[in-house]
């Protein structure tokens, strides 16, 4: 042995690796080491119970951004909100008026929501449906037809 280190000897500690699990090799004064993540670790750091990997981890996570936090440039912009096109919006309105199905008062047809024939019946004669439900008897005008 070299006349430098300590009469110590090497102890290999099995599935001690917190991050692989793996075997670590080493002793109080100079560490264990993970040969398959290449990383030392403190007795401390060591994992015999699934719980205290968390925990290790996390304040090695911790102490790492403490010490490099100064090097950490983070601008806060805004996020930008692209506006929607004229083309797009009607084409959103069309899809929200397809959901719902028009009947008017005076006829037995049927109509879909964006159906040109539909958004001409007058508002007091216009009945307003969620579903097709219970409307079986009715005739379905040439939008929902063409589907």
């Amino acid at each position: 042995m070299s006349k430098f280190r300590n009469e110590t000897t090497i102890e290999t500690i099995e599935k001690a690796c917190p991050i692989c699990h793996g075997d670590v090799k080493g002793d109080e004064t100079y560490l264990y080491f993970c040969k398959p993540c290449n990383i030392l670790f403190r007795k401390e750091e060591l994992v015999l119970d699934s719980r205290v990997i968390d925990k290790v981890l996390k304040q090695k996570i911790v102490e790492r951004f403490e010490k490099d936090k100064d090097k950490f440039q983070i601008e806060e912009k805004p996020i930008p909100v692209k506006k929607l096109s004229e083309r797009k919006i009607v084409i959103l309105k069309d899809l929200k008026e397809s959901k719902k199905y028009y009947i008017s008062r005076k006829s037995n047809i049927i109509h879909m929501g964006n159906c040109p024939y539909g958004k001409n019946i007058k508002k007091e004669n216009k009945i307003v449906l969620k579903s097709l439900e219970g409307t079986e008897k009715l005739k379905k005008c040439r939008c929902m037809t063409e589907q």
